[in-house]
């Protein structure tokens, strides 16, 4: 539904357009728009081989009001139909007299460009010539493909190849083609030569015939196998030997393939004139050698030499000097050439460093002990007390001196002193410095260093162990106890400490009431009431062991009480009741006198007692 003298974009079909004027007089006409069938059927082909610019579009428009338009954005004069396109996305318009217009873009594309590559294996194996293969492979194009190979195979790998050159022809759906070319190749046999010189052996001093083999053929590198002799060389190349016989040199290539040579060895006799070598260090500092031809027989007088030093350095001077660089073992050989033939003689040469002198610790020992300090770095050894071995015994705080020589006699000497450890002080340290019979245990302790061990002598024949202890005492009769403290520290030093502990025996009570109510009827009746241990009892240390100083029996005791005018009043061992001659004494006060054992002798405490009823 529409108003207005013009209406667009309708489609086909049957329309009733109604005209009303001012006064609402209508006039209706029918209209029939119809169908243009204007369509298009396009046809794209695609490029067939990478770069061949053959594509191709067909539009097939078919239906709508002529005349038909085709105007393309890239080429304003092309038809309905292009070809030999590139790759690319093409936009044409297509008008008819309706006008109706159809917009279409169409895009051409073309394959990945056909490649070859393949792995080919030459023909390496040992007893099959025809080892090879070519394994095939391909890129690109469009599957599937055909295969033509030279040697009329038409598969992709072809297998069981002897040595020649091979090209294939590859085409694929489109009738795309590549060609390429491969070469499957077999190395020539190997084969073994061997070359010989005789050279007296300053070592040996026996003649030695060298055989350097050379190998060709096959697949490199080789390895070298001997049936005899000394064998040297990167590859095992080279074999001396100084036994006649038959030697078998075996080679071995990368392949696997074996191929040997069968050499008979004939040791000649030492000829005259014959040349050996005399060699001696003669500056250690420089590894200088000094190296001498010595001739033996006659026939040298025009003779000329060739010093090979191992190192890559030549000489052609009979008597020379030469450095080495570095420390190794060099293989010195002099040829001297004479109208009489060729004399060739060798020495193994050791070149030695310096010996570089090491102590496997810093000299440091206790004041009064020892310690052993071992050398190395050198052959022999001389230290400064005359002993030779690797090893020497320092004593005491001093300087010493080490000489150590190498093989070849090069010496170095090394200095070095010895000192003590820094000296530890330990003190001991108590919470009393004293004990009685109402304070019997001790706290002990003294400077703590880690690592260090403590042990302890409390004085009473009991020992402990620990920077901090503690320890109870059996209070008897001495005067004093030492308590020593011995500490080995970390570094093995022993430092020994002492500290005397006095000890103080308690008075017996001086009041007793002999009333028979069984509450204070006797003096000393019990013994335990005084500071003193009877037999079985016992006290514990530090390490919970009976001290030593327990009396073993009441024989060891005495007392004896007297009255004012020093009458004896009692005397024994088992406390006094209060009587005398089987009767009460009177309220009065008396004197006693205890008499006990100490380590010393017999020893006595005296005090006043008072009776009371």
């Amino acid at each position: 539904l529409g108003s207005g003298l013009l209406q667009s974009n309708l489609a086909p079909g049957n329309y009733t357009a109604t005209v009303t004027d001012a006064n609402a007089c209508q006039k209706s006409i029918q209209i029939n728009i119809p169908d243009a069938n204007f369509i298009l059927s396009p046809k794209v082909t695609d490029i067939s081989c990478s770069g061949a610019h053959n594509g191709s579009i067909r539009l097939n428009a078919s239906g709508g009001i002529p005349p038909v338009t085709v105007l393309w954005t890239d080429d304003a004069t092309a038809g309905s139909v292009r070809n030999n396109l590139g790759v690319g996305t093409y936009t044409v318009v297509v008008s008819d007299a309706s006008p109706c217009q159809i917009t279409k873009s169409f895009t051409v594309v073309e394959p990945q460009v056909l490649g070859l590559s393949a792995v080919v294996t030459n023909a390496q194996d040992c007893a099959d010539k025809n080892s090879g293969a070519i394994n095939l492979s391909v890129t690109g194009g469009t599957a599937p493909y055909t295969f033509a190979w030279s040697n009329g195979s038409s598969i992709e790998d072809i297998n069981n190849l002897p040595p020649a050159n091979y090209s294939v022809i590859v085409t694929d759906v489109n009738a795309c083609q590549k060609t390429a070319q491969y070469s499957v190749i077999r190395p020539v046999a190997m084969s073994i030569s061997v070359s010989s010189i005789d050279v007296f052996s300053i070592d040996t001093k026996k003649v030695v015939k060298i055989f350097t083999a050379d190998v060709s053929g096959g697949v490199p590198p080789y390895q070298l196998k001997w049936s005899d002799g000394a064998v040297r060389g990167a590859n095992h190349e080279i074999m001396e030997t100084s036994v006649n016989g038959i030697v078998i040199v075996e080679a071995t290539d990368a392949a696997g393939c074996v191929a040997n040579l069968s050499i008979n060895v004939n040791i000649p006799l030492v000829k005259e004139p014959y040349v050996r070598i005399d060699y001696h260090i003669i500056d250690c500092e420089q590894a200088t050698y000094q190296f001498s031809g010595i001739v033996t027989g006659s026939g040298a007088q025009d003779a000329s030499f060739d010093w090979d030093f191992g190192d890559g350095q030549h000489s052609s001077i009979k008597n020379t000097t030469h450095s080495y660089s570095t420390p190794g073992l060099y293989r010195v050989r002099l040829t001297m050439t004479s109208p009489m033939g060729i004399s060739i003689c060798e020495a193994k040469v050791q070149v030695e460093a310096l010996p570089v002198l090491l102590l496997d610790k810093e000299a440091v020992l206790c004041e009064g002990s020892t310690v052993v300090v071992h050398a190395s770095g050198a052959y022999s050894y001389l230290w400064s007390d005359g002993s030779v071995a690797d090893s020497m015994i320092v004593k005491q705080k001093d300087n010493y001196t080490l000489i150590g020589t190498s093989k070849s006699g090069c010496s170095k000497t090394l200095n070095f002193s010895s000192r003590y450890f820094d000296a530890s002080n330990f003190n001991i340290y108590t919470d009393k410095n004293e004990i009685n019979t109402d304070s019997v245990t001790l706290h002990l302790w003294s400077d703590n260093l880690p690592y260090a061990q403590y042990f302890w002598d409390f004085g009473d024949g009991l020992k402990g162990q620990g920077n901090d202890a503690f320890h109870t005492y059996n209070v008897v009769s001495q005067e004093y106890v030492d308590v020593k403290l011995q500490v080995i520290g970390p570094d093995g030093c022993i430092s020994n400490a002492l500290k005397r502990i006095a000890v103080k025996i308690a008075s017996p009570p001086n009041v007793f009431t002999p009333n028979g109510d069984g509450v204070n009827d006797v003096f000393m009746g019990n013994w335990d009431n005084l500071p003193i241990n009877r037999a079985g009892s016992n006290s514990s240390g530090s390490n919970g062991q009976p001290s030593g100083n327990t009396i073993k029996s009441l024989d060891d005791l005495e007392m004896k009480v007297y009255n004012r005018n020093g009458i004896l009043m009692y005397s024994g061992k088992n406390g006094w009741d209060g009587n005398y001659n089987g009767k009460p004494v009177s309220e009065d006060t008396y004197f006693y006198v205890l008499y006990y054992p100490t380590t010393t002798g017999v020893r006595t405490k005296t005090g006043f007692i008072t009776v009371v009823k």
